[in-house]
This record gives C-alpha cells, structure tokens and sequence, in this order.
C-alpha cells in the first residue's frame, strides 16, 4: 500500500474503486466464473458441488424465512380469510419458499380456516402451455385420472378425498364443500368454459376470494371470465370461430365426446390485462403479505368483476387496440426487498 501511494497520486484509490484501471495503466485480470470452474471438474464432482450448493442454500433460507402452519393460518387470517369462505386458490410451490412443511400441509391449513361450510376451489388444467398444443395431441381428458399441471398443490388437492372435478377439458376446476357438486356440474356440456353458467361464474354467487400463494395476479384464470363478459365491446373476436372436439372421460368411466370454443390467437396477443391489476392495486382491493420467502395476495372475485366493469365504461378495455403495447402484468413498485427475493 505505502509504494502504492508512493507511486500514484491520492485520487488514484478513488479510480480503482470505479474500475478506472486503464487511466493508471494497470491491467484488469477478472477473477475466473465459478460455473467454468465447476465445468473443469469431473462429471461426479460436479454433481457433488452441486448437491452440497443445493442443500447450503436451503439451510440458508430455512434460517432466515422459516415459517409453519401455525403462523401460515395466522398471516391467512389476517388477509381476511375466515370460516365459511369461498376460496380460489392458485400457487406455486417451491422449495425455497421457507414454510416449514408439506405441499398438503398447505391445503390443511386453509381447511381448518374456512371449515365445513367453506369452498375450496382450484384450477387443474391438464396442460402446462397452450391449449391448442394440449388439443392437437388428442389425448382424452380423464376426468378422475389426468394430473393437474397447475402446481403441485393442485395435483395434491385433486387427489383428495371429497374433491370434485368438473369435465370441462378446457378450463377443468377442483372443488370441495358444500355446495361442490353445483359448481362442477354441466361444466363439461358448456363450449365456453369460462362463461355463463362456468364455475368462475358460479363463484360470484359464493362471493368468492382468490388466494394468490406465491404467484402474481397475471395468472388468475378468473380473467377469462371477464374475456367472455366483455367479448361484445372487444376489438377482436374473442373466441376462435370453430370449437375444437375432445373426447373426455367423465367420472362414471364412460367415454364422451364435447367441443369448446378456444380464445382466438389474436384477442390472446392483445391480452391487457395489466391495467385491470392496476386498478385493483391502486383502489387497494388487493391484501397484500408475505410471510418467509412466500407472498401471499387476496382478492374479491366480485372486485376483479366490478374493476373490469368500471374500466370499460370509463372507455378503457382488458383488451388493448391493435399496433398498441399490451401488458399482462400489473405495474410493480421498486421495493428494496424485492432485492433479496429469489430470482
């Protein structure tokens, strides 16, 4: 340090802490990739350090955002879920989440909220991308067997004992409660599946609240509800113009077959939806929390509904205009501890 300073002038720790190195004549050797030296490894220590990396964050993340089913019913309620809700929850389940147990345990835990009089409803589409792909394939929709492809709680959920599944290939819903059988019922005779007499239409009647578990408002298959309500002052056609045919297997064993009209590819390239999320986080209709490294979000299927209504009338659309920019996602504030989120 002392010929260092000997030998540059004081403004010259100033430059190196910028990366000025050329304007003192030094040269800059970056220090190697970590991943290029893991690649120099062999095979099975690769995988080795992998492994030892793997468990050495889920350590560090078990410390620091540990939480269990205790203070996950706590946060819940404290959104505003309660005895006797309707509830359609959509998720994401990942290891590194923080909470302190099982996928099921999840399920249980809003269970015991909302209680014997409560509705616990979830998606289970049997396909990961786009509905048409799922389709072309002509695999038949099983109806008590196909997996659910929307999370690992859902696919836990659908197993449960109680739970219903509607027959709609399309949009298919889980439900359990009460009133289960009412809302997947004639799901599969309707070729919209996300409108009139759907069970998102259905779940008004519940005044029903969706839980967001780690995943953000852009995926709330609720929307296409509000796709089909608004369809008339939409600048395209909403819905493809021939139905596609499926063959399902409803829960009697039996094979049938069924048509549902998919959305068209060009309403789907104009999606807008992220000025209706807007609306519901700027009018505050969202409770928003997070407990560990999990966010959770709540919100009235009746405000989505209303948001939506009061944005067309005041000329606005969830639908932009062709050659417009188009946004499915909300706008999101600069929060410092989206910093230290998991990428």
């Amino acid at each position: 340090m002392e010929n260092f300073r000997a030998r540059y002038p004081p403004e010259a720790s100033l430059l190196l802490r910028r990366g000025n190195y050329g304007e003192l004549g030094l040269k800059y050797h970056s220090p190697l990739n970590p991943r290029l030296l893991l690649a120099l490894l062999p095979e099975s220590q690769q995988q080795a350090v992998k492994a030892t990396a793997r468990k050495f964050r889920m350590r560090v993340f078990s410390l620091l955002f540990s939480y269990n089913a205790a203070e996950l019913d706590a946060k819940l309620r404290s959104l505003g879920i309660a005895a006797g809700d309707a509830i359609l929850m959509q998720s994401s389940f990942q290891n590194l989440n923080g909470f302190n147990g099982e996928a099921v345990d999840v399920i249980n835990c809003i269970l015991d909220i909302i209680g014997p009089d409560g509705h616990l409803v979830m998606v289970s589409m049997p396909y990961g991308g786009a509905a048409l792909d799922y389709f072309r394939e002509q695999k038949p929709f099983d109806v008590r067997r196909t997996p659910s492809q929307m999370g690992l709680i859902s696919e836990l959920f659908r197993r449960r004992k109680g739970v219903l599944r509607s027959g709609n290939p399309m949009h298919p819903v889980l439900a359990w409660g009460p009133r289960a059988e009412w809302l997947v019922a004639g799901h599969d005779t309707l070729s919209h599946s996300c409108g009139v007499d759907s069970p998102f239409e259905k779940l008004l009647e519940l005044d029903t609240k969706a839980l967001l578990f780690d995943v953000g408002l852009d995926v709330l298959t609720f929307t296409h509800y509000l796709e089909h309500v608004f369809q008339d002052t939409a600048p395209v056609r909403v819905y493809a113009d021939e139905p596609v045919d499926a063959d399902i297997i409803d829960e009697t064993g039996r094979h049938r077959g069924v048509s549902v009209y998919p959305f068209a590819p060009a309403a789907m390239k104009l999606r807008n939806f992220g000025v209706l999320y807007d609306d519901l986080l700027n009018l505050r209709l969202v409770n928003k929390s997070a407990i560990g490294n999990t966010r959770l979000q709540v919100v009235s299927l009746r405000s989505v509904l209303w948001c939506g209504v009061k944005l067309v009338d005041r000329g606005g659309h969830i639908f932009a205009r062709p050659g417009e920019p188009t946004r499915i996602k909300p706008l999101r504030r600069r929060e410092i501890r989206e910093l230290f989120r998991r990428s």
